[in-house]
């Protein structure tokens, strides 16, 4: 059974990963009540799901090496994609959202102790997205595929998936598939479900499709020899 609590917690930021500096990290899923009264004999108003508003907080521990990273996030014009999977294992649940802006950050500069960073963030448009982990955060240096996820039953609502490439050499060509089967024992009954854009560095992607998804699920990467890229993919049935 996966995991979905806040042991081993990790938090990747637009291809970085910055879990060692952190101390705690709580994503919020708000969605606001609208209230309404009809005539229907019950004295009490009813209410009716409105707008969301997904957001998250962090604590940790301030890293000058990491400033860089602070400033792309406050010039981001589109905002920034976050993925927090709760563990490192196949099938851990993990929270996404492919546009979290910045609202705010400081951090406690002491003279005696490490300097401690809070900040505080909105998902801006989309909510977060309760995934699964189908490849934890991984170095390859060749072509290969995952372990399978069985989800117990194909669906028909579509798909969606997030990719975060940690590094990646210029010419390393990284492609990163998901595919999908009704047999998991039969190869030739592989085929592609979702192919991220190309990579050549450090990039992140959200990708969603539509339609039947089979009952199983995997990852299959490749690049151009000799290559070395680390990455870490997350999906969601729809």
């Amino acid at each position: 059974m996966s995991k979905y609590h806040g042991q081993d917690t990790r938090l990747y930021i637009g291809g970085y990963d910055i879990s060692s500096l952190m101390a705690s990290v709580t994503p919020a899923q708000e969605r606001e009540m609208k209230e309404y009264a009809v005539a229907d004999g019950v004295n009490g108003y009813h209410q009716m799901p409105g707008l969301t508003k997904d957001t998250m907080s962090l604590d940790g521990i301030f890293d000058d090496n990491y400033q860089a990273v602070l400033n792309s996030l406050f010039a981001a014009s589109s905002g920034y994609q976050i993925i927090v999977p709760f563990g490192s294992t196949l099938e851990d649940r993990a929270l996404a959202c492919d546009a979290v802006r910045l609202n705010k950050y400081s951090w406690k500069s002491v003279v005696t102790d490490v300097n401690r960073l809070m900040a505080e963030m909105l998902a801006d448009n989309l909510p977060w997205d309760e995934c699964k982990l189908i490849l934890p955060k991984a170095q390859k240096t060749t072509d290969g595929e995952h372990t399978s996820i069985d989800d117990g039953d194909a669906s028909a609502s579509g798909l969606v998936a997030y990719l975060q490439v940690f590094a990646c050499g210029a010419d390393d060509d990284l492609i990163v598939k998901i595919q999908e089967s009704d047999d998991d024992g039969d190869e030739d009954e592989w085929e592609d479900l979702v192919t991220f854009t190309t990579a050549a560095g450090i990039t992140t992607e959200r990708k969603a499709v539509s339609g039947a998804v089979e009952q199983y699920l995997r990852v299959v990467w490749s690049g151009t020899p000799t290559y070395s890229a680390t990455f870490a993919v997350v999906y969601k049935r729809g």
